[in-house]
């Protein structure tokens, strides 16, 4: 667990080194690349473009999976989202037009949102996906607390509406918040080892733009010296992490009235803000709570790079590499970028935690195009349709059901169906632990319980005549199975066969012939192997 643990944090240093490389503490060729990060901070509104691919690399000769296996992962090792049409005209309001690519598939997809919802259309799809905003904001562990304090009697947040000049200052404190705490984060970073600025005419959204580009690398050799080398930075200015520190206090304070008319206890979320007597010495407090952070996690990656000197340099090796392409205008806004990112561990002999066969690495491409930067952009209309479909509601539904609601001849539908195989139900019951187990007579037939297994499956019983006559609805098949206590005989949609044993009542349960049951709703029955030795009857079928 500790060998583990140590190897965790340096996969956490490889994420950091992503995330930061293209910045620099100081001005290269004449560009403030750190004000130029600060300036994506105040990005609000634009027009745009944007890609990320995903692939992962393949030794298709360790593979070895059947052919079920090998179709989904034909899907999920190269994804591919592709954002044509962008419209962002604030956190609230935007529009989406773009593909979704899986393999060789594609599914085409439209989203708008505004305060209330965010609206999703799928090719193939029968109706248009909502998302409640409300609902999100349920869902999200920051807030949960918050939402989950008073509910109305519908189950929904009874959440207190605020006026538009509370909402307006909110905003406008949150990221003042975002800006403070990031403007400290990014001035203290270092320059990669490799980079380069020179000016640049490129074309973005069809625009001729005079911009600098900036091109920055960092090979999987020179991550964690960076990193080191960042982290010395942050902790040799107390000065400023205690400035900072203090105007986080101030701005939340300045919100209280407006956070607690929404119903947010601050203190729950921020911690307690001191009173101004106790004021400086809860920053102090504060400033080498996290120096001290910063210096444990610094003498964790240097204890790894000696105690697990193996793993570090099979991953950051020189096939891992991370590379940016910046083009900044004039304002310092980024106008199109594109970042690549290349891990692929080296093996470690007689390391079984280091083979990840077949799989030898990921690679990472994100590309983004802006223009009309904090212009007057009109997103399209996210209009909730009366009919739509929400996201609880699909969570509710069975595999077939949420195959009804795509077209058959659509890829979405193919992709569910024939490579998730979301419509195929399985149930597991074992002998000796589940709570009503099947029965084997003693002529070898087996029993399982009716109620449990008609459930699971997602089908219906109505028992009549004090539960000697039970009628069972299977909406996946449209099929009604009618049934009388003690009897062999069956009407299936209106058709009589007889059973091989009679529905019988053991321990206050009614059981039903396995082979015959399943059967007449689509599925199989059959014995498995389980663990200890141990057998389990499993019923199947695909809809």
């Amino acid at each position: 667990m500790v060998k583990w643990m140590k190897r965790k944090s340096v996969l956490a240093v490889m994420l950091a080194a992503v995330m930061m490389i293209a910045a620099g503490c100081q001005a290269v060729g004449g560009v403030d690349l750190n004000q130029m990060l600060k300036q994506t901070l105040k990005v609000g509104a634009y027009e745009g473009s944007q890609t990320l691919e995903f692939k992962l690399l393949m030794d298709e000769g360790e593979l070895g999976a059947s052919e079920e296996d090998k179709a989904l992962f034909d899907l999920i090792s190269h994804i591919k989202l592709t954002l044509d049409d962008i419209k962002v005209k604030d956190a609230e309001n935007a529009s989406f037009k773009g593909k979704l690519e899986l393999g060789k598939k594609q599914i085409g997809f439209k989203l708008a949102m505004n305060a209330e919802a965010a609206v999703l259309e799928l090719d193939g799809a029968k109706k248009p996906i909502v998302l409640e905003v409300a609902n999100l904001m349920a869902s999200n562990e920051l807030f949960g607390q918050v939402v989950d304090q008073e509910l109305s009697i519908d189950g929904k947040p009874d959440q207190p509406e605020l006026t538009q000049d509370q909402e307006e200052s909110l905003a406008k404190a949150g990221q003042q918040l975002i800006e403070t705490v990031a403007g400290y984060a990014i001035d203290k970073l270092p320059n990669p080892a490799r980079i380069k600025v020179s000016p640049a005419q490129e074309t973005v959204r069809g625009e001729n733009v005079n911009v600098m580009h900036v091109q920055a690398e960092l090979s999987g050799k020179e991550i964690y010296p960076w990193i080191k080398s960042y982290m010395d930075a942050l902790v040799s200015d107390k000065e400023n992490l205690r400035k900072t520190i203090a105007a986080v206090y101030d701005l939340v304070q300045s919100q209280e009235d407006v956070l607690g008319s929404a119903g947010v206890d601050t203190e729950s979320i921020f911690g307690s803000i001191p009173e101004e007597d106790d004021r400086s010495k809860a920053i102090d407090e504060a400033v080498n709570e996290i120096v001290q952070g910063i210096a444990d996690l610094k003498q964790e990656m240097e204890q790894a790079e000696k105690e697990e000197a193996d793993f570090v340099n099979a991953i950051f090796n020189e096939e891992t590499f991370v590379k940016a392409d910046l083009f900044v205008d004039s304002k310092l806004d980024v106008r199109k970028s594109v970042i690549e990112v290349s891990v692929k561990p080296s093996a470690v002999e007689g390391d079984e935690e280091m083979s990840f066969s077949p799989i030898t690495g990921i690679w990472i491409k994100a590309t983004s195009e802006k223009s009309n930067v904090n212009g007057d952009i009109k997103p399209d209309e996210a209009v909730i349709p009366k009919d739509g479909l929400t996201v609880e509601q699909f969570f509710d539904m069975q595999g077939y059901q949420v195959l009804r609601q795509f077209d058959n001849n659509s890829v979405m539908y193919d992709i569910l169906r024939n490579q998730m195989h979301i419509s195929r139900q399985q149930i597991h019951m074992y002998p000796e632990y589940s709570s009503n187990p099947p029965i084997i007579t003693p002529a070898g037939i087996t029993l399982i319980p009716l109620r449990d297994t008609s459930d699971r499956l997602g089908a219906t019983i109505k028992a009549t005549d004090k539960g000697k006559s039970i009628t069972l609805r299977d909406d996946a098949t449209s099929t009604t199975i009618e049934l009388k206590s003690g009897s062999k005989q069956a009407a299936i949609n209106g058709k009589t066969v007889n059973w091989s044993f009679p529905v019988t009542v053991v321990d206050g349960v009614t059981y039903v012939p396995a082979r015959d049951f399943v059967k007449a709703l689509g599925g199989k029955v059959y014995w498995e192997d389980s663990y200890d030795d141990e057998k389990m009857l499993v019923i199947e079928r695909e809809l």
